[in-house]
């Protein structure tokens, strides 16, 4: 179940095995419970680990949560190895998206048919502890753009309150960036590709 849950799912399912006995004694629950917990709980705060936001699309002048939005990632941590990641997410019903990364950094891309792709460059540094301060995974919010908008001067003025939140817009990359992104796709172009 676990194979098939993370491989067409947003889930991520484990089993845990914290003995021999299937069916041990109610009495040992607690020594069990005691030898495992700070382990445990360290596993739960993981879901912090990586990156999460929201994807809108731009429709009639309105910003739409955009279901089922695709987020691919690329780990370009070795620039001149840059490795694709061949699990996709999808966003739920409300345009949200959670992404477990380890530390590196990475190209995320938000697709979506009809629009724009919108593409962050992310560096990811914060492995989540127990023992350590509490932080968010970092939030990564994009605007997609429909295909078939003719003008975009008419973005300097979308209303996003109440969202207020600062978007990766399609069409448009930080400095950064499109300097990471540029190197990326010299580096696919020189390689050569050989059929097996």
């Amino acid at each position: 179940m676990q194979d098939y849950n993370y491989l067409h799912t947003n889930c991520f399912e484990i089993t845990l095995e914290l003995g021999c006995k299937k069916y041990p004694d109610a009495s040992e629950l607690p020594r069990y419970w005691n030898e495992n917990k700070m382990a445990l709980l360290n596993y739960i705060i993981q879901v912090h680990r990586g990156i999460k936001g929201t994807v809108y699309g731009y429709v009639e002048s309105t910003l739409i949560p955009m279901e089922n939005a695709i987020i691919k990632v690329t780990n370009i941590t070795n620039s001149a190895n840059p490795v694709p990641i061949l699990h996709n997410i999808n966003t739920d019903q409300f345009g949200n998206y959670y992404r477990l990364l380890t530390k590196g950094k990475y190209i995320v891309t938000a697709l979506v048919d009809g629009f724009e792709p919108a593409v962050a460059c992310i560096d990811v540094q914060h492995v989540p502890s127990i023992n350590g301060p509490f932080i968010e995974a970092k939030q990564v919010d994009f605007l997609l753009l429909p295909t078939n908008l003719k003008q975009y001067s008419g973005l300097n003025s979308v209303e996003t309150q109440p969202i207020s939140k600062s978007f990766h817009v399609s069409g448009h990359l930080h400095d950064e960036c499109l300097k990471q992104y540029s190197e990326m796709m010299n580096t696919i172009q020189q390689t050569k590709w050989v059929d097996v």
